[in-house]
């Protein structure tokens, strides 16, 4: 009986581990493309509304961006725009597993945000937009060809580790 039940919590770690690795490209994924229609509504915001960044972003932040625009936010008035977007940044990339590249296209935006003209932001998030965009394809590719392989690797560690102990 303990042999079975160390199987078994041997088989459920590989199971839990493959799953978790498809949940880190879910939420990749997610962030990326929640990202990319934020800018829209950033741009907006800005061109037409003209409000203060710190307002913006109070109505931007969603779930699945990780609280970055409300972190964003929150440290706006103590750091500055740019230190207070990198920090932002950083610790969203690493709450939805992005890669270095795609985390260096979303620190870029923020040497752009509140430094210049609203036609200079415009063109800062245009060419933003089209770095994640074709960033959110290739994480959308990623998801649907490797998630399905990192679950069935660890359901097929999972029974192979449990039937090698049983």
């Amino acid at each position: 009986m303990l042999k079975f039940t160390g199987s078994l919590l041997i088989a459920s770690v590989c199971v839990m581990y493959g799953f978790s690795a498809a949940d880190k490209l879910r939420r990749r994924r997610d962030f990326l493309t929640a990202f990319l229609g934020s800018l829209t509504t950033l741009e907006t915001e800005i061109t037409f509304a003209r409000s203060a960044l710190g307002r913006i972003f109070e109505r931007l932040d969603e779930s699945p961006l990780c609280g970055l625009y409300v972190s964003c936010k929150n440290n706006l008035e103590r750091d500055g725009i740019r230190a207070a977007w990198t920090d932002a940044a950083n610790a969203a990339a690493d709450t939805a597993g992005l890669k270095p590249p795609e985390r260096d296209a979303v620190i870029a935006l923020g040497s752009e945000l509140g430094m210049s003209d609203v036609a200079g932001q415009r063109q800062a998030i245009a060419g933003t937009r089209e770095h994640i965009s074709a960033l959110s394809e290739a994480a959308n590719d990623d998801y649907k060809r490797l998630g399905r392989a990192y679950r069935g690797c660890g359901i097929s560690a999972g029974i192979f580790f449990m039937l090698m102990l049983i």
